[in-house]
């Protein structure tokens, strides 16, 4: 039952090598089970790790605080891969509680207190189930703490996480603050966190001082408006990925009136290279759309038809090549359409530009140049 791919998994390997020690007279020691219950955790069998604890404590032996830390980890990894797989929210009910009651007994012991690790990772876990009073629970007592244990860049990170998923943008916006204030700069992780939870809040504006920020370009107002504090620029650049712009666009694409917006993000995007490296500069008639979700992708697609547009003006409005856009043929796991069929329903619905129905190699979509000529001419571009 231990087996997986015909091969036994490192974490029964673990608990095997502490089977031998034990039958070769070797008592294993604090550090040997830390390492068995790290290896638990690391290939899916977090139960096996917190049993092993069990089975130190029944030994006398004093539980130390990598033993802790090792199983608390465990419980994490366990719980992502829960949401990885979208599996039910009921055993992730039940493993923050486990993970926090990991985290009172190291408090309750006589020896031992936590470290940065052991916050950090119960407060991982607090994010992963959504349950932000806890997370400001165990916040307040890492400040309170003594410096060693003052929350961080990976603290706060959990804990924005945790308030977009709890629904709660707000709340979110002023730990962002506060931390800002406390003199610690923002990563681009922790500014993707700002970003997911002002997405999960619906929060178009703010994503889009928050973006600005993020390129260097922030107005610093500072403001607290309705309890609820503004992002303020405080200086240098963090360079936005592709996860930025996923949860800037799938905001904006949801209101008609943030077009110019979400077009002014995704030239960012472009500019920076976190899509089309190259840029389109090679040839702009050829637009690889593959793997974007259809929020990208829609903004994508005006940006493309506006530099083909730009390059007819340059032409004196000669067209000279079929406008083609590379989808591929599958959808994303969260897609109703297909991104090849978003893209021709898109260009004809949006745009007014109507693909053919020549047949052409898997996943593509083409605009023939009669095509965009006649629509170049009709609107008097």
């Amino acid at each position: 039952e231990w087996k997986r791919g015909g091969e036994k998994t490192w974490a029964i390997k673990a608990l095997e090598l502490l089977g031998e020690m034990e039958e070769r007279g070797i008592k294993p020691n604090n550090h040997a089970y830390a390492s068995a219950i790290s290896a638990c955790g690391n290939w899916g069998e977090w139960k096996r790790g917190v049993e092993l604890l069990g089975v130190m404590k029944e030994r006398g032996m004093e539980v130390g605080l990598v033993a802790y830390n090792s199983a608390m980890g465990g419980v994490v990894k366990r719980m992502k891969a829960n949401l990885k797989r979208n599996e039910t929210e009921e055993e992730n009910e039940m493993l923050w509680r486990i993970a926090m009651g990991l985290l009172k007994e190291i408090k309750d012991s006589e020896t031992l207190n936590p470290d940065a690790f052991s916050y950090s990772t119960v407060l991982n876990a607090l994010s992963l189930a959504g349950r932000s009073t806890e997370s400001l629970v165990v916040l307040s007592e890492m400040r309170s703490g003594p410096p060693s244990v003052r929350p961080g860049l990976i603290a706060y990170t959990s804990i924005i996480s945790c308030m977009g998923r709890s629904g709660e943008w707000e709340v979110g916006m002023k730990v962002f603050g506060e931390m800002k204030r406390e003199g610690i700069n923002g990563d681009r992780t922790i500014y993707n966190a700002v970003l997911s939870c002002l997405q999960r809040g619906d929060q178009p504006e703010r994503i889009m001082e928050v973006w600005e920020e993020m390129m260097g370009r922030g107005r610093g107002e500072g403001k607290i408006e309705a309890g609820v504090d503004r992002v303020s620029h405080y200086g240098g650049r963090i360079s936005p990925d592709f996860i930025s712009l996923t949860a800037a666009l799938s905001t904006f694409e949801r209101h008609d009136k943030y077009r110019e917006q979400s077009d002014s993000i995704f030239s960012d995007a472009v500019r920076t290279g976190v899509v089309w490296k190259g840029g389109l500069d090679d040839d702009i008639w050829e637009v690889n759309l593959a793997g974007m979700p259809i929020s990208v992708g829609s903004a994508a697609i005006r940006h493309a038809v506006h530099r083909c547009v730009e390059e007819i003006v340059e032409m004196g409005g000669k067209v000279e090549k079929d406008l083609v856009f590379i989808t591929g043929i599958g959808k994303g796991r969260t897609e109703r359409l297909t991104l090849k069929d978003f893209t021709t329903v898109y260009l004809r619905d949006e745009l007014g530009l109507r693909s053919t129905g020549r047949e052409r190699e898997g996943g593509v979509v083409v605009v023939e140049k009669d095509i965009i000529k006649e629509w170049y001419e009709k609107y008097g571009m």
